[in-house]
């Protein structure tokens, strides 16, 4: 899958990389008020969950002021989110290919659990939703 197939549900205001991970500050294209600000990081270019980016990761959230922060990253280890300070926050699988569900484009999260996706469908972000949630949701 590819990082620009995401960012096409977002308009971009603003942008920054370090090294090689990329932030960028965004809004949803569905939401019609623009105030749903988020923070998107591209850390596809890890093959494994890195601690090197959070700290610049915390300090882009604060020079922008927004706490809602799409990880698009190829594995997210169980302690990732403790070591930043985000309010939301999501991990898209960038190994995944997006799925569509009732005309929605919908990006699978990493680290499904099978015997949860095999019953609920895959546990899914929706940037049509601005919300995370399972197939079978949608």
């Amino acid at each position: 899958m590819s990082f620009e197939r995401l960012l096409n549900h977002f308009t971009q205001h603003n942008f920054h990389k370090i090294g090689s991970t990329k932030f960028i500050l965004a809004t949803f294209n569905s939401d019609p008020t623009g105030q749903t600000r988020t923070v998107i990081v591209d850390a596809s270019h890890q093959s494994r969950t890195q601690p090197n980016y959070l700290s610049s990761l915390n300090s882009v959230m604060n020079q922008w002021q927004c706490r809602d922060v799409i990880i698009y990253l190829n594995v997210a280890t169980n302690n990732l989110r403790p070591s930043f300070q985000a309010n939301a926050w999501c991990f898209i699988d960038a190994n995944a290919q997006p799925i569509y569900v009732n005309g929605y484009e919908l990006f699978p999260t990493v680290n499904q659990d099978s015997y949860e996706s095999g019953y609920c469908g895959l546990y899914c972000f929706s940037p049509d939703l601005r919300r995370c949630l399972n197939e079978a949701d949608v």
